[in-house]
């Protein structure tokens, strides 16, 4: 069933009231990642660069062992 466009447009095309566009502007606006809370952790997710590459084995012995890591943690999809 095919929809057809209304005749007369409503929102396309028409400008809109933005209420965080002057604290964007401006450099003002706060976003998810400009919040640290105390005690608050932070994750890095590490790929494989090589596409279809078979990873035979990690040492995370020297990851464990820097300052301010709390956990290190390996995710093996089944089957690999």
């Amino acid at each position: 069933m095919a929809i057809a466009w209304p005749e007369k447009r409503r929102l396309l095309g028409k400008p809109h009231l933005r209420i965080d566009g002057p604290q964007k502007a401006t450099g003002r606006a706060r976003y998810t990642y400009d919040i640290n809370r105390p005690g608050m952790l932070h994750a890095l997710m590490l790929r494989c660069p090589y596409p279809r590459a078979r990873v035979k084995g990690i040492d995370t012995a020297e990851a464990e062992k820097m300052p301010g890591v709390k956990a290190v943690h390996l995710v093996v999809k089944p089957g690999d």
